[in-house]
Order: C-alpha cells, then sequence, then structure tokens
C-alpha cells in the first residue's frame, strides 16, 4: 500500500503528472458544456479544440513532472509516508490556482472587446499562459510537499538518464503540440480530406523528431546521471530548440535558392531538420553534462 512506510515509497513525479492531467481536463470538460458539447460545433473548431486541449494536457503534465522531480531530488522530498495526502493538496492547490487563470482570461476578453485589442491579448496570452501555469505548478507543489515535509522519507538513489532525457524530448514535444492547432488548420488547407487525418497526419509527423530528440539527449547524457540537474537540462533544452530552430530555418533558405525539383528540396529539407534535431539535443547535454562526467556536483 502506499500509505505504509515499510512498502516501496509511491512514484511521486509521476503521480503528480496524473493529477496535474486530471485537473487539466477541467477546463476543457467546462468549455464543452458552456459551448452545449461538440455538436454546436464546426469540425474545424471541433479539431482545433482538441489539438488545443491535447497541447495543454502535454505541457501541463510534463510541468508538474519536472517540478516534482527536480524539487523532490533537491530536498530529499521524492518519497512521503502518506502521499496521497500530497498529492491532494497539490490537486486543489492547482485547481485554485487554475481557476484564478481562467477568471483572469474572462476579465481581459471582456476588457479587450476590439479586434486589435482581442489580437494582441491572444498574442500575449499564448506566451504568459504556460508560463504563469508553470509558476502556479511549482507554488503548489513547493505549498503541498512543506506541509508534509515532516513526512518524507529516504529514496534509494537510481539513474535518472531515462527521466532526463525524456524530459529533454517534451520541450519538443511540448512546442510540437502547441503548434497544433495552427498546423492542422493549416495541413487542411493542403487538401487533406477532413481535420481528422490532419491531427493523425500531423501527430504521426511529430512522433519522429520526439523520438530523435529524446536519442540525441540520451546519447549526450552521462551513462549514470543521480538527478535530472534541473538547470542544466533548462539550459541544454532551450539551447538545443533555439539553435535547432534557427539552423533549419537557415538551412530552408539555402535548399530553397538551390536548383532542386520541389519534391526533392522538401525531401532534403525534412531529412537535415530532423538530423539537426538529434544533433542539437546530443551537442547541448554533452556540453551542459559535462563537468558531471568529472565528477563536479
Amino acid at each position: 500500500m502506499l500509505t505504509t512506510a515499510h512498502a516501496r515509497p509511491a512514484p511521486l513525479p509521476w503521480l503528480a503528472t496524473l493529477i496535474a492531467l486530471i485537473v487539466g481536463v477541467v477546463p476543457f470538460l467546462i468549455s464543452l458544456a458552456v459551448q452545449h458539447g461538440f455538436s454546436a460545433m464546426s469540425e474545424g473548431a471541433r479539431a482545433i479544440a482538441y489539438a488545443s486541449a491535447v497541447g495543454s494536457l502535454v505541457f501541463r503534465a510534463g510541468v508538474a513532472f519536472l517540478v516534482a522531480q527536480w524539487h523532490g531530488e533537491r530536498h530529499g522530498q521524492l518519497a512521503f509516508r502518506r502521499p496521497a495526502i500530497v498529492l491532494a493538496l497539490f490537486g486543489v492547490l492547482l485547481l485554485c490556482w487554475q481557476g484564478v487563470q481562467i477568471g483572469a482570461a474572462s476579465l481581459m476578453v471582456r476588457l479587450a472587446m476590439t479586434g486589435s485589442s482581442m489580437r494582441i491579448m491572444l498574442a500575449a496570452s499564448s506566451v504568459l499562459y504556460p508560463l504563469l501555469y508553470a509558476l502556479g505548478t511549482w507554488l503548489a507543489w513547493i505549498i503541498a510537499v512543506r506541509i508534509m515535509r515532516q513526512e518524507a522519507l529516504p529514496w534509494p538513489s537510481f539513474n535518472a538518464r531515462w527521466r532526463a532525457a525524456g524530459l529533454a524530448a517534451w520541450t519538443l514535444a511540448s512546442v510540437l503540440a502547441m503548434l497544433a492547432p495552427a498546423t492542422v488548420a493549416m495541413i487542411n488547407t493542403l487538401g487533406i480530406d477532413g481535420y481528422a487525418l490532419a491531427l493523425a497526419s500531423y501527430a504521426g509527423a511529430a512522433v519522429i523528431p520526439i523520438m530523435l530528440a529524446f536519442a540525441g539527449a540520451w546519447l549526450g547524457l552521462p551513462r549514470y546521471l543521480a538527478g535530472i540537474h534541473g538547470w542544466r537540462l533548462l539550459g541544454a533544452t532551450v539551447g538545443a530548440l533555439v539553435s535547432g530552430g534557427w539552423l533549419a530555418y537557415r538551412g530552408s533558405d539555402v535548399l530553397g535558392s538551390l536548383p532542386l525539383d520541389a519534391l526533392l528540396s522538401v525531401v532534403v529539407t525534412i531529412g537535415a531538420s530532423l538530423l539537426l534535431c538529434l544533433g542539437a539535443y546530443w551537442v547541448w547535454t554533452f556540453a551542459l553534462y559535462t563537468g558531471l562526467r568529472r565528477g563536479a556536483p
């Protein structure tokens, strides 16, 4: 059982991820109820709603896991005698923070009624909302574990290489998932019959770079990793995303100027972008985790 001190401690980061996913489904279900279900929505609106919900859940899940793992390994709070109480506190606090965000967003929509103001508000919220959610998740988790800090249990050392590589790949998955609504609409204009097929096509295509990001991070990480080392991980993933994206953009311009057949140009561009994805994650994780190979803390 999870509540006994003699049993194996519960995998708290994974359970925190589950709580974040459950809480994240709430606003989606509320929006459906407000809009009287999918029956009142067009096929395009349903596809956009699905894509937005999936993108939000991917981001929320990763943030919760990152916060729980990072804080837990730094403060020795990866397991608790009564994890259910910690998770319940985390869920309630996260739900309260989410309610505050929804209320603030509704207020901003009412204040920005003109077209230009609405566009500015949407652009700002696309950047601020993830940052505010990450801040709220961090605060909710800190408060929950601080209340129960006297019940923290020792967690045996383990190789965190898998978790670090998975979180590195999650950063790319989050970016691709958040771009899904606009990309699905664009794909549908290219002649793909139906938004459902466009969603499936986008999801299938996104799997390959995500797997390459995982492979690149895995190859760049030390063979044994005592923890994810959050700052190194964030630095490596941001560096990989920025440098890989910039090189892919510049490379596409160069290839576009070459006298290549249109189909061949697309194939070469996609292949080069995938190799850049693998290489960028490998180079940045290798560079930022090199100190750990030398025995640095």
